[in-house]
């Protein structure tokens, strides 16, 4: 999905199919680079939902002397690290053909 780049050396390992170690400097460069990729896309769409709440709360209170709750707190829809790691995760695995390869490590922790 273009989320992520390796380094042209890790992009040429990777692409060859070969296994990465647990807990090696690349494998855990590149969950470290996951979490944080999640934590920023996150981030931003949250930032679109709550100028998209706080549109609509205006739209709705114009001519009412209704206001937005003050600093985007008004218990909107927050989108979860969680869910968006998952809907990632099932998104490349659903588009799996259409992408190079990932990386291949042993570990229960994927």
């Amino acid at each position: 999905m273009g989320i992520l780049q390796y380094t042209p050396r890790l992009a040429a390992f990777v692409d060859s199919k070969q296994e990465l170690a647990a807990g090696c400097p690349e494998e855990s460069a590149i969950r470290a680079a996951s979490i944080v990729a999640v934590e920023r896309l996150k981030e931003r769409v949250n930032g679109r939902l709550a100028q998209q709440e706080a549109a609509a709360a205006h739209q709705a209170g114009a001519g009412r002397g209704a206001a937005p709750a003050a600093g985007g707190e008004g218990g909107g829809e927050q989108l979860l690290s969680i869910h968006l790691d998952w809907w990632l995760w099932n998104e490349g695995e659903r588009m799996r053909e259409q992408h190079p390869p990932h990386h291949r490590t042993r570990t229960i922790y994927y």
